[in-house]
């Protein structure tokens, strides 16, 4: 039984060291380095996802406020992003504003998706 516990513990010991060590390269390799700065076009998209998943959310509670409903206002915006691709004047027009996309170009939104 001595034996065993022993073993167990300079197993466990052993694969602790192993995992410890991290991933290696190999040489050469080009990596990332994340987080990386985002461009103006990803921030301004991140500021317009933020507005239009606030007033989803107020829409949302101002229909439905007795019940509890759970929705993801990137998946909305995203969709919708998707779908402004094949509108044109006023259809996409509105949906960019209800977007808040207004202050990017649609190459440059869709970019920044």
């Amino acid at each position: 039984m001595r034996y065993s516990s022993l073993f167990i513990l300079i197993l466990l010991l052993g694969l602790v060291g192993i995992r410890c060590t991290g991933p290696t390269e190999p040489d050469g390799a080009d990596y990332v380095v994340l987080p990386r700065a985002l461009t103006s076009e990803e921030i301004e998209l991140a500021a317009a996802a933020d507005r239009f998943g606030l007033k989803l959310f107020r829409e949302v509670v101002r229909q439905d406020a007795d019940n509890n409903i759970f929705i993801s206002p990137l998946s909305v915006s995203m969709a919708l992003g998707m779908t402004a691709n094949g509108a044109a004047e006023a259809t996409l027009d509105s949906m960019r504003a209800t977007l808040e996309l207004a202050g990017l170009t649609e190459e440059e939104s869709n970019a920044a998706y």
